[in-house]
């Protein structure tokens, strides 16, 4: 009988501890959800016509060097990628495995940022950063912008690709030459 008790004890108490763990997940999960859509308690940061392209890079960078557990810098950094790169990097848990794997995973908790000069022409705009991760390793990366022509976004600039480059010692920006029959690169690396 002794024994027969102590088994219902012990199946009590992991019924009431799974019970705490399933609320507990729930509230994180809450919790999530709501600092996805404010931080700390102001208005969540969204796109607006005023940020410039060099605002908008170093929105992405900064969520991207203070990024949480719970991934409010990737979730910040997603909500400042175009539309049309939302199609292809979506959902926000295929971004965020994509952030967590090279070559992007460099970015998140990085030490440091050198930008490149900005280059903007008509409504497209290509910013250089070099970023020394937190392992202390340099990596190189082009930010490629547009601004939206319509819909919801109209008049932002938001992200379309964020390219890794490398070697990032030897990143340059200079205007390209003429390709004939063909695109040029927006940016040289050698």
């Amino acid at each position: 009988m002794r024994c027969r008790h102590r088994d219902l004890a012990l199946y009590a108490a992991t019924a009431l501890l799974l019970c705490c763990l399933i609320t507990a997940g729930a509230a994180f999960a809450a919790a999530a959800d709501a600092l996805q859509a404010s931080e700390g308690g102001r208005p969540a940061l969204v796109p607006a016509p005023s940020f410039s392209p060099a605002e908008v890079t170093q929105i992405q960078l900064d969520a991207l060097r203070t990024n949480t557990l719970i991934n409010e810098g990737i979730a910040l950094t997603f909500r400042f990628a175009s539309p049309a790169n939302q199609q292809v990097t979506g959902p926000l848990s295929r971004f965020v495995n994509m952030l967590r794997s090279p070559p992007y995973d460099r970015l998140l908790n990085h030490r440091e940022v050198e930008y490149g000069p900005l280059r903007v022409e008509d409504d497209t705009a290509y910013q250089p950063v070099i970023v020394t991760a937190s392992d202390g390793q340099q990596a190189g990366y082009l930010w490629v912008m547009s601004r939206q022509r319509g819909g919801e976004y109209k008049d932002c600039w938001m992200t379309d690709a964020v390219l890794s480059t490398e070697p990032p010692a030897r990143l340059r920006f200079a205007r390209p030459a003429p390709v004939v029959n063909g695109p040029a690169a927006p940016w040289p690396l050698s």
